[in-house]
């Protein structure tokens, strides 16, 4: 029988704490895509396939509550991994071990609050990779439309025994996805049709969310 993991076991955290330097400091998540705010339009679209999910927002948190989701800042759960003192917008490792040290679920799924047209299933497809294999972390390997192949490291579900490797890491200094969830234990899953180059685009730019919010999804 093939091994599955259960959604009642994953809890979903969309990353919306980062500084938003490349849109001028303009807070990504509450940026609209099609009116909604992106961080919301995330959090809905992946919510089917999960227990619950939350936001990771560093600023406007009022704001965030009211988009219905339960939200949480990188201070709130790194203090005791950082000596106390509490970090400011350390990168989206930062939210991801804020979200581990929640400890809600067996299983946490990252999703990133720019990505408006991510595959709906990545959620299943990354769990059911950890389910097939020995690895701790999986991501997306993501064929871009010029050929190019590499990892979406904003995209991951882990088990959440990850959390004392990834606490030791980030005290270290450490802030690069793939270099700690290499050390963890990394399973790529590849998406490699056509329509997941657009799938995977990011509004990381003003003119970046002006494009994807005049694009049309592809089929």
């Amino acid at each position: 029988m093939q091994s599955i993991i259960n959604p009642r076991d994953i809890h979903a955290v969309i990353l919306a704490g980062g500084e938003g330097r490349r849109m001028g400091g303009v807070d990504k998540g509450l940026a609209l895509f099609h009116g909604q705010p992106l961080a919301q339009r995330a959090a809905q679209r992946v919510a089917a396939s999960v227990s619950a999910v939350s936001i990771n927002a560093n600023r406007n948190l009022l704001d965030y509550q009211l988009l219905g989701f339960s939200v949480f800042n990188d201070a709130a759960f790194n203090s005791a991994a950082l000596d106390n003192t509490p970090p400011s917008h350390e990168g989206p490792l930062g939210g991801v071990l804020a979200a581990l040290r929640q400890g809600t679920a067996p299983y946490l799924a990252v999703l990133p609050c720019d990505v408006p047209f991510f595959p709906p299933d990545i959620v299943t497809q990354l769990a059911q990779k950890l389910a097939d294999s020995d690895a701790k972390v999986a991501m997306p390997l993501v064929t871009q439309a010029d050929g190019s192949v590499f990892p979406d490291p904003v995209f991951m579900v882990m088990h959440a025994s990850v959390l004392p490797d990834l606490e030791a890491y980030f005290t270290q200094g450490g802030r690069k996805i793939t270099t700690w969830a290499g050390r963890a234990g990394l399973a790529l899953v590849p998406f490699s049709q056509p329509q997941h180059a657009q799938a995977f685009m990011d509004a990381d730019t003003a003119a970046a969310l002006a494009a994807l919010n005049a694009a049309k999804p592809a089929s």
